[in-house]
């Protein structure tokens, strides 16, 4: 017996049935926590199940029979969508964070114009520029939201 990824032991001559009698959404589970760890919490940049499978003694590729290539499968999908799900999250927890940056942003965009003497007329380059000279890193959608929003004040100004 191993300790698998899973923090139980797992018979390491018999993983189809670990897999067996484990619940499919707790197999999932565990193989998005193992992603984020092995990802050191990025952007689940390793997503590959075979990742998962190989570090608890097992491999997809090896002769299986169907049961346990078909909840292998019903494990990955599964775990694809929680991936999904939090991707969605953290996509939308740094979308909320650059919005409440934009007020401050964008007075610093149109006193770095004014200051340059850039006009009134913020293009994309510009805008570009400023990001870069600032050290900002945002999502396209809040650069167009700086855009569009630093091109209002300034025909207002």
């Amino acid at each position: 017996m191993v300790q698998g990824d899973l923090g139980e032991a797992m018979d390491k001559d018999n993983p189809e049935r670990w897999i067996m009698e484990e619940q499919a959404d707790r197999l999932a589970q565990k193989m998005v926590d193992h992603f984020l760890n092995v990802s050191n919490g990025e952007d689940f940049m390793i997503t590959d199940p075979e990742i998962f499978w190989a570090d608890n003694g097992y491999s997809r590729f090896e002769a299986c029979s169907k049961e346990v290539k078909d909840k292998m499968i019903e494990v990955e999908k599964m775990a694809e969508e929680k991936i999904q799900q939090i991707r969605k999250e953290r996509r939308q927890k740094q979308e909320d964070e650059e919005t409440l940056k934009l007020p401050e942003v964008i007075n610093d965009c149109i006193t770095w114009m004014q200051k340059n003497s850039f006009g009134k007329k913020l293009t994309r380059k510009y805008l570009s520029l400023f990001l870069e000279n600032n050290d900002y890193h945002f999502m396209d959608i809040t650069k167009e939201r700086l855009y569009v929003k630093c091109n209002e004040e300034l025909r207002r100004k």
